[in-house]
């Protein structure tokens, strides 16, 4: 016998205050997110990285608005399903890949409350011949038609030439290890990328990239370099808006006239490439838009590798 059959009376008034709470939950995302079927706004991200056989690997990190899911559900927990889809074209539109999955969640009650401002992270990864492509990225509640579509081009470097090169950067709010007996690798961990570059205020970041083409300073093969690195600001204002329905990194913004390059520290190792994991204890103390920059120098060559990326910093609200 369950709750139902011993009390109807409670379990009739505890049904209609659920669907009461989640009808406020739905009237709330329509008028303080301007929730709309037609296009939702969603942060995507694409991550370049040596591949295998002079390609170039890409990966391609989006968020699911999840309040664009039409939730069903009962007193304890509730699910929903989106459809995604990657698609690459060449830039005479010719399909060259496409990756398409349903995505299915379950919450239970006492989350749901939580979830509206938030998104889940899924990432794809494709072996590219550098260049240019164009790529659409469709997010789409098959039960509601509600749909977000993201269309850009997506620009892929090439890393397998002499010079000295760096890859783009993970930067995650999070990390933990497959295995905490092993050492930590890019295999052995977890990075919890965010699509848009944003960040918390006085919480770590944890950077990862790699570093191509070194040159050996000795017989053995080792290797001398230092790096360098800096968290500069660009825009000091309460985050309102960041990049939507576009890839993160074709987001343009002004160098900062003067950077000063913090930290300086010197590695050695073996081989032409490396990898680093950085944590960043950045002490921020306004919201903003900062402007990350990591700069290599081979000890070994003389030569110097830079790259920027924007990531913002705000204030977790209660």
């Amino acid at each position: 016998m369950n709750i139902q059959t011993l009390y109807p009376s409670v379990f009739s008034m505890v049904k209609r205050i659920t669907i009461l709470l989640q009808f406020a939950a739905f009237i709330f995302i329509y008028t303080e997110i301007g929730w709309s079927q037609d296009n939702i706004p969603f942060a995507a991200d694409a991550a370049c990285f040596a591949g295998e056989e002079n390609k170039t690997s890409v990966e391609i990190f989006y968020g699911i608005p999840l309040y664009m899911i039409y939730w069903e559900g009962s007193i304890t927990k509730y699910t929903g399903e989106v459809l995604h889809i990657v698609s690459l074209y060449d830039l005479d539109g010719i399909l060259i890949d496409e990756v398409r999955n349903t995505k299915q969640f379950l919450f239970y009650f006492f989350e749901m409350k939580h979830i509206f401002r938030d998104i889940y992270t899924l990432t794809q990864k494709f072996e590219l011949e550098p260049g240019k492509y164009n790529i659409e990225i469709l997010l789409l509640d098959e039960q509601t038609g509600t749909k977000a579509l993201l269309q850009d081009t997506l620009r892929v470097e090439q890393f397998t030439g002499g010079e000295l090169s760096i890859s783009d950067f993970l930067i995650a709010y999070n990390i933990s290890m497959e295995d905490a007996r092993k050492r930590l690798t890019r295999e052995n961990a977890r990075l919890y990328h965010h699509p848009a570059h944003l960040y918390l205020k006085g919480r770590p970041i944890y950077i990862y990239f790699e570093i191509y083409n070194l040159l050996a300073a000795d017989e053995r093969g080792m290797n001398n370099y230092t790096i360098e690195y800096a968290i500069n600001p660009l825009k000091i204002e309460k985050v309102k808006e960041i990049p939507m329905n576009r890839l993160l990194n074709n987001t343009s913004y002004e160098t900062p006239e003067k950077q000063e390059l913090m930290i300086s520290s010197e590695y050695n190792n073996f081989g032409r490439s490396d990898y680093q994991f950085f944590r960043i204890d950045h002490h921020l103390t306004e919201e903003g838009e900062y402007l990350l920059t990591i700069r290599v120098t081979d000890k070994v060559s003389e030569t110097t590798a830079e790259k920027f990326t924007p990531i913002w910093i705000f204030e977790q609200k209660e």
